[in-house]
């Protein structure tokens, strides 16, 4: 749960069997400011909160121990993304930024500059390869994950079109001339 208090604070349920109610297992609570954003790693071992501190905190699941903070954004983060094979880390912030981190050492991989306002969602492409945000100056850019170029951009993808689609598959013939 993302709270508008000074904490972000998840409680991690899991039921013992099928018939069980969901009991209390983590509660995770660090950020000095507002949450904004929670994501699971894809093997559920793991959790990434983005907060207005501008830091970013991976969280172990089984123990609710902050395994590690990355820092690196001016502004509040307002998204955070796991790869799909858990890798990497993306993170979209206040300060019109993407971030690309390596998720084991916290190292910050990439920054991806082209938003002119801030950057409110981040998402992977299922392979892994692209990377996608969306940004309050109403675009989404698509970005290729390995060497952190725009490949193309959705202008004024909002208000007017709410429901911006791409196909993943249509990067295929880009990626191939990469």
């Amino acid at each position: 749960m993302v709270t508008n208090d000074s904490t972000i604070s998840l409680d991690i349920r899991e039921k013992e069997s099928s018939t069980s109610p969901y009991q209390l297992r983590q509660t995770l609570s660090r950020h000095n400011s507002v949450g904004n954003s929670v994501a699971w790693s894809p093997d559920g071992n793991f959790v990434a909160t983005g907060g207005n501190d501008g830091s970013i905190r991976i969280w172990d699941t089984k123990s609710g121990q902050e395994v590690r903070m990355l820092v690196g954004h001016r502004n509040a983060v307002r998204s955070v993304a796991w790869s799909p094979d858990g890798r990497w880390l993306a993170s979209g912030s206040a300060d019109n930024t993407v971030k690309m981190w390596e998720a084991q050492s916290g190292q910050e991989l990439r920054m991806l500059v082209s938003h002119r306002n801030a950057v409110t969602s981040v998402a992977w492409s299922p392979d892994g390869r692209w990377l996608a945000s969306g940004s309050a100056d109403n675009t989404v850019r698509l970005w290729a994950a390995q060497g952190g170029q725009e490949v193309r951009m959705l202008l004024r993808a909002y208000p007017k079109n709410p429901f911006a689609l791409f196909s993943f598959n249509e990067l295929q013939s880009y990626s191939d001339r990469l």
